[in-house]
């Protein structure tokens, strides 16, 4: 009976070890950031929810991208069958550095102000909004590369488009977080709302 009773404990120090290290593995995930993102704005929590994403990041990616479709004094846009002159070559670098500089401090500047406007939005959420948000997450394609970066790709079943969007892994906390959205699919998204 005694053995039984010693045996029964390594089995169950084992079972708990590989459970332990198997939550451990999937708390290093991008898979495991979403769920948190998920649970977030289930309980309308701001602050769980800012800790998976990165705003600073995500607007500068955003200003960088969209200076390339900034169209300085009509000119062609990159890309177009007319070519550019020096003169928009060098207003569209500039542009770019400008925004690389300006924004993140802009959106310090600002991030207190965001943060209570996200979280009046999350309190301001339906219960349909939240389950269609869980569900658009919880089925999300996540394509993990080399160097802890992630592509994730969230996709609406009922109008079938998609969004994208890049996760960063910290290596100290191992924590994934969003550090860019896909511009082309935001500018999309923007449209919508303003048509």
């Amino acid at each position: 009976m005694r053995r039984f009773f010693i045996y029964l404990s390594l089995l169950l120090v084992l079972v708990v070890g590989i459970a332990g290290a198997i939550y451990y593995y999937w708390q290093g995930t991008p898979r495991y950031a979403l769920a948190q993102i998920v649970v977030a704005v289930q309980t309308q929590d701001k602050d769980k929810l800012f800790r998976y994403i990165d705003l600073p990041s995500i607007i500068g990616n955003l200003a960088s991208k969209g200076s390339d479709d900034f169209n300085v004094f009509g000119t062609p846009a990159p890309g177009s069958a007319t070519p550019e002159d020096d003169f928009t070559r060098v207003g569209r670098a500039l542009g770019k550095k400008l925004a690389q500089f300006l924004v993140p401090k802009v959106v310090e500047a600002l991030e207190p102000q965001i943060k209570d406007q996200v979280g009046q939005f999350l309190a301001n959420l339906g219960t349909r909004e939240k389950v269609a948000i869980t569900g658009l997450l919880t089925q999300a394609r996540i394509t993990t590369t080399e160097g802890g970066l992630a592509e994730v790709v969230v996709r609406d079943p009922q109008s079938k488009h998609q969004f994208s969007f890049q996760m960063l892994q910290d290596p100290q906390s191992r924590d994934w977080r969003v550090v860019e959205i896909s511009y082309q699919d935001f500018k999309k998204y923007l449209n919508q709302f303003t048509q």
